[in-house]
């Protein structure tokens, strides 16, 4: 996203009664006064919570679920979800019109701008994970995953199962990227500027920024106990599969986005402090790259925390 558009966005929220247009959309706000940061409790949307779980910023307008499927939407987003807007890109429109400000010319550069959304399909679902042995549509929902169609450089449709990428904002901030798997066979293509197809198993969206995979993993991160970092979606998926529901919020997993050789900037990793990490990779040459390079921040007391390094 541009600063033009960042600017332009921040302009529309701070012009707007974030608590008022969320009651507007239905929202059951339940806290009096937002807490220093700007949160303010309310009840899940689209789910039974008689115990309040969820929570909107007053601040950035973006609305948390902490229970259920862990929804993070920006105002736009939740009102295309909950109003009566074609999607968000609508939504801000008429938000603008509101309040006044004038949106730029020209289409916002974002990482899912050649993603087109579609409805999630359970059927594709559950036979993408019967070929990735071991995985579960749950892990897919805990990892944020999200149906689309993307475009190859033949300008075929592709069905694919996206996941977002989030920077050191986590899940209090848009994707900062978004990787994605084929929904309907094992490999992508990616046409060279020869015209040769390039065979891939996965495929980072154009814009795409690094940062973590792992959106129920951001979202409990602050009370995790324990945190598993792998090296990719897949391994991600595997994991998130088994591990026993009662621990599913004290042990949390994390992929860096850009495989096994990517070293996580420094805020992103300042994510980890204090936590207990466990760093898993597979015994190849790549992983053991990647393996010294996590190492380095612990030793030079970077990151404060137990940092586990293991290879399988």
């Amino acid at each position: 996203m541009s600063d033009e558009w960042k600017e332009v966005n921040a302009e529309i929220l701070s012009e707007l009664d974030i608590k008022h247009e969320y009651r507007e959309l239905g929202l059951e706000i339940t806290g009096s006064e937002p807490n220093a940061e700007g949160w303010l409790a309310c009840r899940a949307m689209g789910r039974e919570d008689r115990n309040p779980s969820a929570a909107i910023n007053v601040k950035s307008g973006r609305y948390k679920d902490h229970g259920g499927e862990g929804e993070s939407l920006s105002l736009f987003e939740f009102a295309a979800a909950h109003g009566p807007y074609l999607d968000w890109r609508d939504a801000r429109r008429a938000f603008a019109q509101k309040v006044g400000v004038k949106l730029p010319r020209g289409r916002e550069a974002r990482p899912d701008g050649k993603l087109k959304w579609i409805e999630w399909n359970p059927a594709a679902a559950a036979k993408w994970c019967q070929r990735k042995t071991g995985t579960t549509e749950a892990a897919l929902n805990a990892a944020g995953a999200k149906m689309a169609i993307w475009k190859d450089g033949r300008n075929e449709q592709v069905r694919v199962l996206a996941f977002p990428v989030y920077g050191a904002l986590g899940v209090n901030a848009d994707p900062t990227g978004w990787v994605f798997y084929s929904l309907d066979d094992d490999h992508l293509y990616q046409f060279q500027r020869n015209g040769s197809p390039k065979e891939m198993r996965m495929l980072s969206a154009k814009g795409s920024k690094a940062g973590w995979i792992g959106h129920h993993g951001l979202l409990h991160i602050e009370r995790a106990e324990l945190v598993w970092v792998v090296e990719g979606a897949g391994d991600l998926l595997a994991l998130c599969s088994v591990i026993p529901d009662d621990l599913k919020t004290k042990h949390v997993v994390l992929s860096n986005s850009n495989g096994a050789n990517e070293n996580p900037k420094r805020e992103l990793l300042a994510m980890l402090k204090g936590k207990r990490v466990y760093v898993v990779r597979d015994a190849d040459k790549a992983a053991r790259g990647g393996q010294r390079s996590g190492r380095q921040p612990h030793r030079r007391g970077r990151q404060r925390g137990t940092h586990h390094t293991a290879a399988i």
